[in-house]
């Protein structure tokens, strides 16, 4: 299964507003970016990525509750 597929998984559960599902891959095409954030990825991040930048973008995606 690849992250495209666990994230329709995930958005089929009753309680799927209660997660929030950053997207983390080596991914570059704009494609994979579009069709994540249509199936319902609340943020995409392709790599490299700093860890700072994973934590700030996790920190708010968490404030948005």
């Amino acid at each position: 299964m690849d992250g495209l597929e666990v994230l329709t998984a995930l958005r089929t559960y009753s309680n799927e507003k209660n997660l929030f599902v950053m997207m983390l891959t080596g991914r570059q095409d704009n494609q994979d970016v579009v069709k994540a954030l249509e199936l319902g990825a609340d943020d995409y991040m392709t790599k490299p990525f700093h860890v700072e930048e994973v934590a700030a973008r996790i920190k708010r995606l968490t404030l948005r509750t």
